[in-house]
């Protein structure tokens, strides 16, 4: 049986996303248009957080850590989330 303590949620709040970036909460909203205008992940309002996986993910497409075919994949669920977001 799992506790409830050992589950890791993948959606967070800004706070921590912000500390996740180095950042206090101020900083994050200041910087938050010209993040997402670089395709930083948008907050989930169904499910109410930002996806952690997905934050990694444009970090690392942001250092060059992915390979050619990640990129691929990572392309195209950014044309899916844009179509998503209207």
């Amino acid at each position: 049986m799992t506790k409830r303590n050992d589950i890791s949620p993948r959606l967070k709040p800004k706070s921590a996303v912000a500390k996740r970036l180095g950042m206090c909460v101020a900083t994050f909203d200041k910087r938050l248009s010209d993040l997402q205008m670089q395709g930083f992940p948008l907050y989930d309002t169904l499910l109410g957080g930002y996806d952690m996986k997905a934050i990694d993910t444009w970090l690392d497409r942001r250092a060059g850590l992915l390979t050619t075919s990640k990129r691929n994949a990572d392309a195209e669920f950014d044309e899916w989330a844009n179509r998503r977001a209207g």
